[in-house]
């Protein structure tokens, strides 16, 4: 489905795919502004899915990301501008946990987040 939302509520989208072993590629999120845990989990082991879609917003607070893409074993392909986090690893914890042991990850060369939150066998391209 398309999700336009630009003004999200906290929650809003929270575990809302969760399990869809059939999903390939997720639709757009083109919200700026997150809310509290507006994306949480909300692909969780969606087995199938090999895009995420593009993380456009310039920053993530208040567990934003959390799991948004834990359990995604077929994910190759991620889009992350945010350049900061205001939580530490709270915004992003699990974001990528069990997630394809190898992928890409293109991410804003200003980026200050990434040190833990990106798997070990993933290449990184700074834009």
């Amino acid at each position: 489905p398309e999700l336009p939302a630009l003004e999200l509520a906290g929650e809003c989208y929270y575990n809302m795919f969760n399990g869809c072993t059939s999903l390939i590629i997720a639709p757009q999120l083109p919200a700026m502004n997150l809310t509290e845990m507006c994306y949480g989990y909300m692909f969780i082991d969606c087995t199938s899915l090999i895009k995420a879609p593009d993380l456009l917003a310039p920053k993530v607070e208040n567990g934003s990301y959390i799991g948004i893409f834990e359990g995604c074993t077929n994910l190759k392909y991620v889009k992350a501008m945010f350049t900061k986090t205001f939580n530490g690893n709270f915004d992003l914890f699990g974001w990528l946990s069990n997630a394809s042991s190898s992928a890409t990850i293109v991410m804003d060369k200003n980026a200050t987040w990434y040190a833990n939150s990106v798997p070990s066998g993933w290449i990184i391209i700074y834009v």
